[in-house]
């Protein structure tokens, strides 16, 4: 599991069998690939940069870009056959905070 700890500007990733836990500093989870080996994480700062963290090592993060206005608080990972079948599925949207 990866949760969001927003004050300590950090991912708190919690092992739910084990109970180990480890931590990413500076960035926060958005979506864990569709085979749940890697977690695309944005920057704590600015949410402005994407990231790639492998289950193999949680504590890094490998940055893959950038956006120079826009904020990421929300990611969809399709899967690889996602346009195999046709048209992809319209999801309602996460209610959010207002702004």
């Amino acid at each position: 599991m990866a949760v969001s700890d927003e004050p300590n500007q950090k991912t708190v990733f919690i092992d739910p069998d084990s109970g180990v836990r480890s931590e990413l500093g500076n960035w926060f989870p958005l979506a864990w690939s569709p085979d749940g080996h890697r977690l695309m994480v944005t920057d704590a700062a600015t949410r402005k940069t994407l990231a790639l963290v492998d289950v193999a090592d949680l504590t890094q993060a490998r940055v893959v870009g950038h956006a120079k206005k826009a904020a990421f608080v929300d990611l969809l990972w399709l899967p690889e056959d996602a346009t195999a079948g046709g048209p992809l599925p319209v999801l309602p949207r996460r209610p959010d905070d207002g702004d």
